[in-house]
């Protein structure tokens, strides 16, 4: 038996009485986090990001003019990676249906050329198909491969490789043209996507203070001149791709020009690294129409319109017929043969996620219209909180509908215009927006390895 003497008893006792107690903290600060992951704080000021942290507890705003949002979602992954939670990991690719492969031109387009084009039509859209269904098939195989560019910079940068008209994936990125700080190539498409992904990571940093697709300072990697006149442009889970177009039915170097087009593929590498959605079904719709939505607002940014002065169109100038690709205030009718729909009620599970998108697009569309102003000053805030910090793999539109009237009435005070404006906005695609049970979205978050 080992004796203490008695005025040390009482400060042995003390030391393991506290320890108990922080053993017993920990442990309930574990379960805590097993079971809703650590609520995300997230301050604004005047509608602007300035930080998101993990904490056990919020504490009161320092200022009248800041707003709190607690458990807007469980450890916001666009500001905060390394924070450790309750995730469950999944690849990409093998998981998901396509996933990591999402190509501007819908499959649809070029199989209605096969049906109801002429022969020379025809051809082309064969092998266009032939072509993506090609890629589909590589990027399963290289499922495993290490990503590029993934290494961090804090300022903005950008490589552009020649794929020399190869189509095959492995041969990804190419021969380099272009890097950081060289000159012009004197190549159309290597300069013009070496701009716009310029112009693109210039538009997140600025307006919501984004450090390149993955917050972290990833290298945006462009590939042009990919196949034979390549009627297509994609991101692969990796990098950008772009096809040349053949003057049939894409024109020749809009492809890798249009700003629109860059900006919708490399907001897919952005989803990708946030909410992940997942390529099929209605989150398929909602993947495609954040780039659509995204995409013509970077446009917009580049060029300083307002709402009412746009155009409103994706791709437009791309087609040979038809004046775009999309359009946004008026889905369905961009071109001959556009069977994109705008209200909720003509969804089908087994839609191209093309064709769905156009409920997300017209919804974006007329809340844009209805508040006025610049797009990316208000309703683009909205839409890039819900993608980046509320919208999980497997959320559809009414998700959507309810993240995105809530984080309005967050951000600009519930009940005012901005709210009134997305409420309005999702009832005209026929969905109803209410405020979304925030704890029923923290749970096991899958991330994208």
């Amino acid at each position: 038996m080992v004796w203490i003497p008695k005025n040390c008893y009482c400060f042995y006792r003390l030391i393991i009485i506290s320890a108990l107690c922080v053993l017993n903290s920990r442990k309930k600060e574990q379960q805590l986090r097993k079971h809703v992951c650590l609520p995300t704080c997230v301050w604004f000021a005047s509608a602007e990001v300035l930080q998101i942290q993990s904490r056990m507890s919020c504490p009161a705003p320092n200022t009248p003019t800041r707003t709190l949002i607690r458990n807007v979602r469980p450890i916001c992954s666009m500001y905060n990676e390394n924070t450790s939670e309750n995730t469950v990991t999944r690849n990409c690719v093998t998981d998901s249906p396509n996933a990591g492969i999402c190509f501007i031109v819908p499959a649809h387009y070029f199989e209605h050329k096969i049906k109801e084009g002429s022969a020379e039509q025809r051809d082309r859209a064969i092998y266009t198909l032939k072509i993506s269904q090609l890629i589909r098939g590589q990027r399963m195989a290289l499922s495993g491969v290490q990503t590029l560019g993934l290494s961090a910079h804090a300022k903005v940068r950008r490589e552009v490789y020649d794929m020399q008209n190869s189509q095959t994936q492995t041969e990804l990125p190419g021969k380099s043209v272009r890097q950081e700080g060289s000159k012009d190539t004197g190549d159309q498409d290597a300069d013009n996507v070496f701009n716009n992904s310029g112009t693109v990571y210039k538009f997140y940093n600025e307006v919501f203070k984004r450090n390149s697709l993955n917050n972290r300072g990833m290298t945006l990697v462009s590939s042009v001149h990919f196949a034979r006149d390549y009627d297509n442009a994609y991101w692969n889970g990796r990098q950008m791709v772009y096809g040349d177009g053949d003057d049939i039915d894409f024109k020749k170097h809009k492809l890798a020009g249009l700003l629109d087009v860059t900006g919708h593929e490399m907001t897919h590498g952005v989803t990708n690294f946030t909410s992940n959605l997942d390529y099929v079904g209605e989150s398929g719709g909602l993947n495609e129409s954040m780039s659509d939505c995204f995409g013509v607002m970077i446009a917009q940014w580049a060029a300083n319109q307002t709402v009412d002065a746009a155009s409103w169109l994706i791709g437009e100038g791309l087609m040979m017929e038809g004046e775009a690709l999309r359009s946004m205030k008026d889905p369905g009718k961009a071109y001959p043969g556009d069977d994109q729909i705008k209200n909720y009620k003509d969804y089908r599970d087994d839609m191209d996620v093309h064709t769905s998108s156009g409920i997300g697009n017209y919804a974006f569309y007329l809340a844009c219209k209805n508040v006025g102003g610049h797009s990316w000053e208000k309703i683009g805030k909205v839409w890039y909180i819900t993608n980046t910090a509320r919208l999980k793999h497997g959320s559809g539109f009414q998700d959507a509908a309810n993240h995105t009237f809530d984080v309005a009435g967050s951000l600009f005070g519930e009940g005012g215009t901005e709210q009134k404006a997305v409420s309005d906005a999702w009832k005209k695609t026929g969905l109803e927006a209410k405020k979304p049970d925030l704890l029923a979205n923290v749970g096991p978050r899958v991330v994208r390895r």
